[in-house]
């Protein structure tokens, strides 16, 4: 640009002194002062604008050396800080570390952690609520803090019907805590598992026989059957009780397809109580009666109701080859 201006000087000047010194007029000499004021406005431009480049160049690099100061001092701070708040720690002075670890470092689970550990429990559920967001946290602390009311509020917002039913059993309120215990047995049921929903009305709400009739749905349905009728034999204490559920079960509600489960239980069953081991061997017997000529290896299943029986071994070992040389 300098440069085009300079040229475009001396064409002027060269112009106007062509027509010779005699016709220099008012006019050229007007030409000639334009031509020069352009030029000394572009030079002071130029001079203008690489001054403000350096001033830009050098504001940037002090910038950048405060940054890196004061991220120098931020983190000598901040250790500092750990260091007193580990000191307080050594010494026992949970709440002071607490405050150096919340309002000085922001470290909010820290703070929490430390009253925690110092068993300040309902002011460790303050800052894991407000500040952490942690309901479960919370609930917990407040729990073990004794402050049950505090927690069971926590707990019906996180949906724990079942914690929520144990903290009233705690403050004696059993009507409220039956109310929630039976959300969670329904819960259970919906999704079809009853042994669970059977050890809340057994353990919580204190109902054995409300227990037993959701272990034989479970058993009838076939969800789990084998866990549901071992639970509901496991809950049957006298051997005469015991007999009379296992011929119960037998009569109405085993059949084909659950037979095999039936006769695995009473291997268990068959080891209880001596007086009903002559009943469980003989349905033993009726189960594999009937499902022998289909499936010959059900056959040794009576091994265990004959330990002490060695020829039967022997017995059921030919049984079995005979049978597998009828089907070849």
């Amino acid at each position: 640009m300098f440069r085009l201006i300079l040229v475009l000087f001396f064409v002027s000047g060269i112009r106007s002194c062509s027509s010779g010194n005699s016709n220099f007029t008012a006019h050229s000499f007007f030409v000639f002062v334009v031509v020069l004021i352009l030029v000394i406005l572009t030079l002071f431009i130029i001079i203008i604008s690489f001054l403000s480049r350096g001033e830009s160049s050098g504001s940037d690099s002090a910038s950048g050396g405060s940054f890196l100061v004061d991220s120098q001092r931020f983190s000598t701070l901040q250790s500092k800080y750990e260091k007193l708040a580990e000191e307080f720690i050594e010494k026992g002075d949970y709440q002071k570390a607490a405050h150096i670890y919340l309002k000085l470092l922001k470290n909010y689970p820290k703070a929490a952690e430390v009253l925690e550990k110092r068993e300040l429990y309902s002011e460790a559920a303050g800052i894991y609520l407000k500040y952490c967001k942690n309901k479960q946290k919370a609930a917990t602390c407040y729990e073990k803090g004794h402050a049950y009311k505090e927690a069971i509020e926590i707990y019906k917002e996180l949906n724990d019907d079942e914690k929520v039913g144990d903290l009233y059993m705690i403050l004696k309120d059993k009507k409220e805590a039956d109310k929630y215990f039976n959300r969670v047995i329904e819960n259970y049921k919906t999704n079809f598992q009853y042994v669970k929903a059977s050890l809340v009305y057994k353990n919580k709400i204190g109902d054995v026989t409300e227990a037993q009739e959701i272990l034989l749905q479970g058993w009838k349905t076939n969800k789990d059957a084998g866990k549901c009728l071992n639970n509901y034999l496991a809950n049957i204490d006298s051997a005469e009780d015991l007999s009379i559920a296992i011929n119960d079960v037998y009569k109405n509600t085993v059949i084909p397809e659950n037979a095999p489960v039936f006769l695995h239980l009473l291997k268990h069953e068959f080891t209880k109580h001596e007086e009903n081991q002559r009943m469980i061997k003989n349905i033993a017997y009726e189960i594999v009666a009937d499902r022998i000529d289909k499936n010959p290896d059900v056959a040794s299943e009576l091994v265990h109701f004959n330990k002490n029986n060695k020829l039967m071994l022997k017995d059921i070992m030919k049984y079995k080859l005979k049978a597998k040389k009828k089907t070849r």
